[in-house]
């Protein structure tokens, strides 16, 4: 019914068949976000409902719940957008080059990427290492176990790749991110200054290795053959 209405669109005129057909495109997309979007909504909701607390606890920034200084929890808040930017980053790359058959694994490197930077931001967001999976029984050693054996499988399918990029930044954001965890595990009495500094300067170099990465990745794909491309199945 889509595709009739579609073609009657396409024999009107003026602006507003232009319109019609817009909203004939984005009919399937807008669906898909109105369904995500009700999905998020109510299961906070729900979430609110299971913890017995207001609605406004969820809804609400901490600030404003806490009366508190808008500065509350500000450099967290900026690394949770740093992990946030990345994994934008690093998924918008991989949709550009899924286009380019001769490009897929690259397609796949930075979505696998970007999971593991979602992975890293949902983490960082909801602290789920420290609170969430410690509350349903995995301890917070198991849960750095299971992250570790991610990344292990992860950097085995795609050693090649990132062998063939500037790593040593992604090595400096895995050292800042390990300082990060010794202080927290080993050195308690040491000023958090240093454990969520840390924590910043994994996001940064996490967020500067990803941009070179995928920009350049990017560009070697569109930079490929025309007939190349369009292959996508």
């Amino acid at each position: 019914m889509q595709e009739r209405y579609a073609s009657q669109a396409e024999n009107m005129g003026g602006p507003g068949a232009a319109l019609v057909r817009q909203v004939l495109r984005v009919i399937p997309v807008g669906l898909l976000a109105l369904f995500a979007g009700s999905v998020a909504v109510l299961g906070f909701r729900a979430l609110g409902r299971a913890q017995d607390v207001p609605i406004s606890f969820l809804t609400r920034d901490p600030a404003a719940i806490t009366d508190s200084l808008w500065s509350l929890g500000a450099q967290s808040t900026f690394g949770i957008i740093l992990w946030a930017a990345t994994t934008g980053i690093l998924l918008l790359g991989g949709a550009l080059l899924w286009p380019i058959a001769e490009r897929r694994r690259s397609t796949w490197f930075l979505w696998a990427s970007g999971a593991l930077s979602l992975l890293l931001t949902v983490d960082d967001a909801y602290l789920l290492h420290e609170d969430v999976l410690p509350s349903i029984g995995i301890p917070e050693l198991g849960v750095y176990a299971l992250y570790l054996l991610v990344a292990a499988v992860y950097a085995a399918v795609f050693y090649r790749e990132l062998l063939a990029s500037d790593y040593l930044l992604l090595v400096a954001s895995g050292l800042a991110i390990a300082a990060s965890l010794v202080i927290d595990m080993v050195f308690q009495n040491v000023s958090i200054f240093f454990e969520d500094g840390f924590k910043v300067y994994a996001a940064v170099f996490w967020l500067v290795f990803w941009t070179r990465t995928t920009v350049a990745r990017v560009r070697e794909g569109l930079a490929a053959p025309t007939a190349s491309r369009g292959a996508a199945s």
